[in-house]
């Protein structure tokens, strides 16, 4: 398996692009002739539906001059259509500095709002957290410009999916300044 995290934006879209869909075959149509995307670039598209501001990871699949965008439905979920007066803009992540990785773990947390004793449901939220394994990453050579990042996204290059992740607040378990636990982050879910 192949992951790699990356935290470098380089560029930031303005929002002007025609309306983006949902294809048939799960992946998105994302037109956008002011940018030549390469092939494992992160996008972060930001948008709203209704009043509320949402947003999805897309991982750019560039063959033969064609550029396919696939994301992570379960995380992400998306409509069929968000019009081009919808989209508040996107940032391209691109594999300048990146820590590649041999497995993750994906966690789900929901969480029920009930109210009263008779345990009405009045809300439901999900949230998301992935872990990744030590592999003797030490600490202060590797991982420590990672700790002060805010934003960074992961790229699972096995399904082709992209996530916005935050490191959690965590104690790391350091032994002689290597990890011997997993670093766990939070994933973004807009």
């Amino acid at each position: 398996m192949s992951y790699e995290i990356k935290s470098v934006i380089v560029n930031e879209l303005a929002p002007n692009f025609s309306n983006i869909r949902l294809l048939n075959n799960g992946k998105i149509d994302f037109p956008s002739s002011t940018f030549a995307f390469q092939d494992r670039d992160i996008v972060h598209v930001r948008y709203k539906s209704g009043n509320f501001r949402r947003g999805i990871y897309l991982l750019a699949s560039v063959r033969d001059s064609a550029t396919d965008f696939t994301f992570d439905s379960n995380v992400y979920p998306f409509g069929t259509t968000v019009l081009a007066a919808d989209v508040l803009g996107a940032s391209v992540y691109r594999a300048s500095g990146f820590t590649k990785i041999s497995q993750i773990d994906f966690n789900v947390e929901v969480a029920h709002g009930l109210f009263s004793n008779e345990y009405k449901k009045y809300s439901t939220s999900k949230d998301f957290t992935l872990s990744i394994n030590a592999e003797n990453k030490r600490f202060f050579d590797s991982f420590d410009d990672y700790a002060y990042e805010g934003k960074m996204v992961i790229a699972d290059f096995c399904n082709d999916y992209a996530y916005g992740i935050a490191l959690r607040d965590n104690n790391y378990g350091l032994i002689k300044n290597v990890f011997n636990t997993k670093i766990l982050f939070n994933v973004a879910t807009r």
